[in-house]
C-alpha cells in the first residue's frame, strides 16, 4: 500500500513501468510489439486515452476531504523531474553493460524511426549532439527547461547537464554512466526545491509562455516530444485560466497527433502560435 498523494511518490510509481525500472521494456520487447513508451503524471493519472475512460486514479471529494488536494502543476512539474531521473537512472546503468552496441530503447525513437528524407536529418539540435546521430530520449526534459522558465539558476544547469549527456554519446561508455549520474543528482535537486517551493500562478504563466515559444521553434520536432508538448501547453492553459480562451487551439494540437505515422513537424509547430497570441 503506498501514499500516492505525495507527486513525486506517485510518479515514482508511474514510472517504474511507464518510463523502466528493473523491468524496463528493451528494444528487443518493442521490435516484438510492445508500445512507444510515453508518460505525463497528471494527464495519465486523470485519464488515460487507453482505459476506455477510466482514470488511473482519481482523487474524489471524499479523498480530497481526508487527504487535501494537488494543483495539476505540481503533478505535472514533479513528473516531468521523476521522469528523466528514471531514464537517466537506467542509461548510468545500462549503458554499455550488454554487448558491443548499447540498448537502443535508451535513446529516442525518432532517431532512427522517421522517413528517409534529407530535410529530416538537417534539424537543428534540441539539446545537443549533431543531426543524423543518435540521441538519448530526453522529452520530459525539455518539458521541464520550459516549465523552469522563471527559475533561471534551475533551467540553465538542467540544460548544462542535458548538452553533457547527449554529447557523451560520442565519447565512452564511463563518460555516458558518468553524465547519466550526474543529471540524476541535479534532478533530484530540482525535485526538491520544487516540492519546498511549487510554481505560482505567475510562474505557471511564464512556464506556458516559454513552452508555446519553444514548440512554435520547432524544438519538439519528433512525434513524442510534440505529444508531451500537447499535453503541458493544455495542463497549463487550464491552470492559468486561458484553456477556454484556447480551447479550438489546444483541439487543433491534438488532432494533429492522431497519426504517428503521418506526423508534420512544421504543421505542429505552427498550431501553438495562436495560444500566444
Amino acid at each position: 500500500m503506498t501514499d500516492l498523494v505525495d507527486p513525486a511518490t506517485r510518479a515514482g510509481v508511474c514510472v517504474a513501468c511507464h518510463v523502466g525500472g528493473e523491468s524496463a521494456a528493451d528494444h528487443r520487447l518493442m521490435a516484438a510489439g510492445h508500445p512507444r513508451l510515453g508518460f505525463e503524471l497528471h494527464t495519465f493519472s486523470e485519464l488515460w486515452r487507453t482505459s476506455g475512460g477510466h482514470a488511473h486514479y482519481r482523487a474524489d471529494a471524499d479523498h480530497a476531504r481526508r487527504k487535501g488536494t494537488v494543483p495539476p502543476t505540481t503533478d505535472w512539474v514533479q513528473g516531468l523531474v521523476v521522469n528523466p531521473r528514471a531514464q537517466s537512472m537506467l542509461i548510468a546503468e545500462r549503458y554499455g553493460a550488454g554487448g558491443a552496441l548499447p540498448d537502443f530503447s535508451l535513446f529516442n525513437c525518432y532517431s532512427c524511426h522517421r522517413a528517409m528524407r534529407l530535410k529530416d536529418w538537417r534539424e537543428k539540435p534540441v539539446t545537443g549532439g549533431d543531426p543524423g546521430a543518435l540521441r538519448f530520449e530526453d522529452n520530459a526534459a525539455r518539458m521541464l527547461l520550459a516549465a523552469l522558465a522563471a527559475r533561471p539558476a534551475l533551467r540553465d544547469g538542467l540544460e548544462r547537464d542535458l548538452r553533457r549527456l547527449q554529447s557523451a554519446s560520442g565519447d565512452s561508455p564511463a563518460a555516458v554512466r558518468e553524465a547519466a549520474a550526474a543529471a540524476v543528482r541535479n534532478l533530484d535537486g530540482i525535485g526538491t526545491a520544487l516540492a519546498e517551493t511549487p510554481l505560482s500562478a505567475e510562474e505557471s504563466a511564464q512556464s506556458l509562455a516559454a513552452l508555446v515559444r519553444a514548440a512554435g521553434d520547432g524544438r519538439f520536432p519528433d512525434y513524442a516530444g510534440a505529444e508531451q508538448a500537447a499535453m503541458s501547453i493544455a495542463l497549463l492553459a487550464a491552470a492559468t485560466g486561458t484553456a477556454a480562451d484556447h480551447r479550438t487551439a489546444i483541439d487543433d494540437l491534438f488532432e494533429a497527433l492522431a497519426d504517428d505515422e503521418r506526423h508534420d513537424p512544421a504543421r505542429f509547430a505552427a498550431l501553438p502560435k495562436a495560444i500566444g497570441r
